[in-house]
């Protein structure tokens, strides 16, 4: 499945391409592991309409000095290049795609791009040379500022909960066939671990289900071999984001740090207690049923001192109770304790085990 198909970081995208249609340039800011496939998904939308003209990984500390030999301008001494002849030296609008400006020569290109801005006001929108700049790994506060004939963007909170699980869901269907309760929480797990980074997403797809019940476990094995863990706390450092507007810190952040307050375990409880408490709900009610059938539970009847009025309002604990208390067939109270134990563990923040899970969702 497409990534930037999804909701978030397609109007995302959108809203660069309206800004590059009303002649702006554009500054986008990312962190240090995200969206690295976004220049590339830029050049194609834009080369449609525009001649594009691709400058990957500067190393002028000049930007001037890097455009000139990137459009392979001649004439002029070196000394006298400036914005004002950048201007003048262009033949015809072009689309300079800059991929990607570190923190480190973001300085120049901040003050370039500022000084660019002003003078190209001058020209008409359609016939003006536009920039979009990627920048990775620099704070959202020390980017530019916006300006008439500048838009700032920043690959922050763009991609939801529902972007992630729907992203989730539509692989392991490619990879199944098919999608039930089982998938759905594999999905679940997977969406509260990954959050907004869909990299991280496909390599716990790939995880089998026993470690994924173990998030330290399977955030260990994604990160074998790889550089991935966050080089800090903070957005640009690709540490934490916001994901439907609350403040979430990166799984493998967490798990470096030793995760101190159990965040992860935390993930793995919300995500099976949205799976599993429904279907201990649908069991709870299926098992009800099947006492009230075999009509031999008393109309006096009492749970926690109260008349039973009807056996299907009943609570798991209070099956398990009628089923010891009336001598029921012994696969009844078997399923009521069961479903009495797994309730108590998710009723107290306590995850399920693989087997466990699967068991309530047979």
């Amino acid at each position: 499945m497409d990534r930037w198909l999804l909701h978030g970081p397609s109007r995302f995208v959108a809203s660069v391409l309206d800004a590059v249609r009303d002649g702006s340039n554009v500054v986008i800011g990312t962190s240090v592991h995200a969206a690295a496939d976004l220049p590339a998904l830029l050049e194609a939308r834009i080369a449609e309409s525009h001649h594009v003209v691709v400058i990957s990984n500067p190393q002028h500390m000049d930007p001037i000095d890097e455009v000139y030999e990137a459009l392979d301008f001649t004439g002029g001494a070196v000394m006298s290049r400036s914005v004002a002849s950048l201007l003048s030296a262009f033949q015809r609008p072009e689309m300079i795609i800059v991929d990607f400006i570190d923190e480190a020569r973001w300085g120049a290109w901040k003050e370039f791009l500022s000084d660019y801005e002003s003078a190209s006001r001058s020209v008409l929108a359609m016939d003006r040379t536009q920039f979009v700049v990627c920048v990775r790994g620099v704070p959202k506060s020390q980017l530019s500022q916006r300006a008439p004939a500048l838009e700032v963007f920043a690959w922050a909170g763009h991609v939801s909960e529902s972007d992630t699980l729907s992203y989730v869901v539509e692989r392991l269907r490619v990879q199944q066939g098919r999608v039930d309760q089982k998938t759905k929480l594999v999905a679940r797990i997977i969406n509260r671990l990954g959050a907004w980074d869909l990299d991280l997403v496909d390599r716990l797809i790939a995880l089998p289900l026993d470690d994924l019940f173990d998030p330290p476990r399977a955030l260990d094995l994604v990160a074998e071999g790889e550089a991935r863990i966050p080089l800090g706390k903070s957005w640009e450092a690709g540490g934490c984001c916001e994901v439907d507007g609350v403040h979430t810190v990166h799984a493998l952040q967490l798990r470096a740090s030793g995760d101190p307050g159990q965040e992860l375990r935390m993930r793995l409880w919300a995500a099976q207690a949205s799976e599993l408490l429904p279907q201990l709900e649908i069991k709870r009610r299926k098992l009800a049923e099947r006492i009230k059938g075999l009509k031999k539970v008393p109309l006096d009847a009492r749970v926690n001192d109260e008349v039973v009025q009807d056996v299907l309002d009943v609570e798991i604990g209070g099956l398990a109770y009628l089923t010891r208390r009336y001598g029921l067939p012994p696969d009844f109270r078997r399923l009521a304790e069961t479903l009495r134990d797994y309730r108590n563990k998710l009723a107290h923040l306590t995850p399920l085990t693989a087997d466990e899970a699967l068991d309530l969702l047979q």
